[in-house]
């Protein structure tokens, strides 16, 4: 059996997205290390702690990279900040990113293993997500590994932001049709929505901060993944869909021990496993989690 490494940018993003797939590959004998870059700050302790009650719950292993979270370096002058294109301040970043994710590598096929890389597809605009993704393609491409994305939740829940970042990353979509898109002013419209819908973003006081903020950050995210700002060669991606209904309740769970963050997304437990299956679209209901894996050059 291979070795998959699911990277999350921070403590909880691979749950949320994929964590029915993890638990999935541990029951097929897979070796399944889930490898969470960032994960520093005032709350890391917490994060680390909740990190591992998550693995538990899935049955991988956990390796921690340790890097600081956005907010915690200099480069982030603001909160809008967090929606920045990839640019010259993140080089540094990056390159540790990558010499640390390189590492992990290394360490698996050490053992005898040849790993395949799941990383986010970088939905939403987040940008340690546009980190973890940019190393993930870097690494495998120098090393020759096999390489698909997941989309990140719960960002790929606001309408045209799949799209959007498929068109961000020039992707050659084969075997779909693309995604629903809409005019800029829509878009920015369409994610303020969803950013206004967050338990996080609700609790803000005055309401009319709470508009200005959401609209702000909408026109960065927007903005960073316009068209030839995202750095590496274009893709050819092809859609994946897996049922993993038997491992709903695995997927969950490791969602609910991720404490100090649930609340701060989804208003409820019954709210978020709603939502969650409603993006999947499912038959009957079950739990999908949708993939996007890259295709070499014919």
């Amino acid at each position: 059996m291979g070795t998959t490494l699911y990277l999350s940018p921070h403590p909880d993003d691979v749950a949320l997205a994929c964590g029915g797939s993890v638990a999935a590959d541990v029951a097929a004998g897979e070796h399944v290390i889930l490898v969470t870059l960032f994960g520093s700050g005032a709350d890391g302790a917490v994060r680390e702690q909740e990190d591992g009650a998550a693995a538990g719950v899935l049955g991988c292993a956990l390796r921690r990279l340790g890097l600081p979270e956005a907010l915690e370096r200099t480069e982030t002058r603001s909160p809008l900040d967090l929606f920045a294109p990839l640019g010259p301040q993140h080089l540094g970043v990056l390159a540790e990113c990558v010499a640390r994710l390189r590492q992990v590598v290394q360490e698996v096929e050490g053992s005898g293993s040849r790993p395949v890389l799941a990383a986010p597809l970088a939905v939403g605009g987040h940008i340690d997500h546009r980190l973890t993704h940019g190393a993930a393609r870097a690494v495998a491409d120098e090393l020759g590994l096999g390489l698909f994305f997941y989309e990140d939740q719960p960002y790929s829940l606001a309408r045209y932001a799949l799209g959007r970042r498929l068109a961000a990353v020039a992707a050659a979509l084969l075997d779909c049709p693309p995604p629903e898109r809409a005019p800029r002013r829509r878009e920015v419209a369409a994610y303020r929505r969803y950013l206004r819908s967050l338990p996080l973003v609700r609790h803000m006081a005055p309401p009319g901060l709470r508009w200005l903020m959401a609209h702000l950050a909408a026109q960065a995210a927007v903005k960073a993944d316009d068209r030839g700002r995202e750095p590496g060669f274009a893709l050819r991606l092809r859609p994946r869909l897996r049922e993993v209904e038997a491992f709903a309740s695995q997927r969950f769970a490791a969602i609910a021990a991720y404490a100090s963050q649930q609340p701060r997304l989804f208003p409820s437990a019954a709210a978020m496993e709603r939502a969650l299956r409603a993006h999947g679209g499912g038959p009957g209901g079950a739990l999908v989690e949708r993939f996007w894996d890259v295709v070499p050059p014919a």
